[in-house]
């Protein structure tokens, strides 16, 4: 994860590869003990990440233990291998496309709703350990007092675990109401579709909201998992970064208070990064992920979220720098 080079991307998908191969040779025995149930759970996530990008299958024996991860657990824990199975039906999905075995407009479409669908389902009602609060930043005389956040309210979660989730539920999210907008772009280049112009207008207004939702619910994690915490009593607990912020100093200033956890920082990386690459980020937005990329990488060291915040910088789609032809020329930091 601390890459030194431009060849970051392909050390980061060497990793997640030979990260898969290593849980498939343990086998299911490895889910019974709680050491390596939670790095089966850590890595998850990003090995599906990985593989979207690169539109490649998600692995049979990864997908087979996810579901007996899944039946072992508590009702508590069960979501968060739910998500897992779901998320793999969608890296499935991307290579099904990229390999030409689903073409028809309509079936693609058909077929990212359903998926869509049931991200939504899954996560209408969850478990008090995964839900969070939502407050609003205070506002005088108008304008915020607080700085160094985006938008006008903020999340506060139970544990980094809980905001992993519903991030890896939203940068799924933001992938299929995308690719349904790139499928209704590519129709208007076609003389006979079975999608007539009103539902094109209504499907892309449906996505564009979506896709809007769901990068700022990304940013709105930001505070938390970046600096602050909760109390067990439940109150809100402020560190260093809530002292700063609300004295209204500049963006900069405040996240150089940001106390990055080494599971906040990782975990929040790709979610980032996908919020940035998509149509609905403007130059102001990808200027402040790109400050919270590289407080991430200055405080724990890690190149890739530098490496990614340059990526943002110079416009570099994150689907562009996964493929192969990008990768045969490692990007330059």
């Amino acid at each position: 994860m601390t890459c030194t080079d431009g060849s970051f991307i392909d050390r980061w998908v060497n990793h997640m590869d030979g990260a898969t191969k290593l849980i498939e040779v343990r086998g299911p025995e490895q889910l019974s003990r709680q050491e390596g149930l939670e790095l089966f759970t850590q890595l998850r996530a990003q090995v599906s990440i990985s593989r979207i990008y690169q539109e490649r299958y998600s692995s049979s024996v990864f997908t087979k233990l996810a579901e007996d991860a899944h039946l072992d657990q508590n009702p508590d824990e069960q979501v968060l291998h739910q998500l897992s199975i779901v998320i793999n039906r969608l890296t499935d999905f991307c290579a099904h496309l990229k390999n030409g075995y689903i073409v028809k407009p309509t079936e693609i479409i058909r077929k990212a709703l359903k998926i869509d669908a049931d991200l939504v389902s899954l996560m209408i009602s969850v478990p008090p350990l995964w839900e969070y609060a939502t407050v609003n930043v205070p506002i005088l005389d108008g304008k915020p007092i607080m700085q160094g956040f985006w938008g006008d309210n903020y999340h506060i979660y139970h544990t980094i675990s809980a905001s992993t989730i519903w991030n890896n539920y939203r940068s799924a999210r933001i992938i299929i109401q995308e690719l349904i907008i790139d499928t209704i772009r590519d129709l208007d280049t076609l003389t006979n579709d079975d999608i007539g112009s009103p539902q094109r207008s209504y499907l892309i207004n449906q996505a564009r909201q979506t896709v809007l939702q769901m990068v700022e619910d990304i940013c709105a994690s930001v505070p938390y998992i970046l600096g602050m915490e909760i109390k067990d009593s439940g109150h809100l607990k402020v560190s260093a970064l809530g002292a700063s912020i609300a004295h209204g100093v500049n963006m900069k200033a405040a996240l150089s208070s940001f106390q990055v956890t080494g599971a906040g920082g990782l975990t929040i990386m790709w979610p980032l990064l996908v919020a940035a690459d998509s149509e609905v980020a403007g130059s102001e937005l990808r200027i402040w992920i790109t400050a919270c990329l590289d407080k991430i990488g200055h405080s724990m060291g890690i190149n890739q979220a530098l490496a990614m915040s340059k990526l943002i910088q110079d416009g570099v789609e994150s689907r562009a720098f996964l493929s192969p032809d990008y990768r045969a020329q490692p990007y330059k930091l």
